[in-house]
């Protein structure tokens, strides 16, 4: 899991900024959209459930690891 979460991924602005919730961060954000296109993939999910059943876990579980990967990457990219 990557220490590094990119910050809110809508940050607030002035008084709003200190808000006690301040939401998702920009590596859920870039996981959550990921995710999104994974789910609307009927081809990855069936190789996803595939895995999961060789493997014996859950393919929730490979789909959000694959999404989290996603996000890491896009973090270390955007850093650049």
């Amino acid at each position: 899991m990557s220490e590094y979460t990119g910050g809110p991924a809508f940050p607030l602005e002035g008084s709003a900024k200190r808000s006690a919730n301040s939401g998702m961060t920009l590596r859920d954000y870039f996981a959550a959209k990921a995710m999104a296109g994974m789910f609307a993939n009927d081809e990855l999910l069936t190789r996803y459930g595939a895995m999961a059943k060789e493997h014996m876990v859950d393919p929730e579980f490979l789909v959000s690891a694959a999404a989290y990967s996603c996000a890491d990457a896009m973090l270390k990219e955007r850093a650049k």
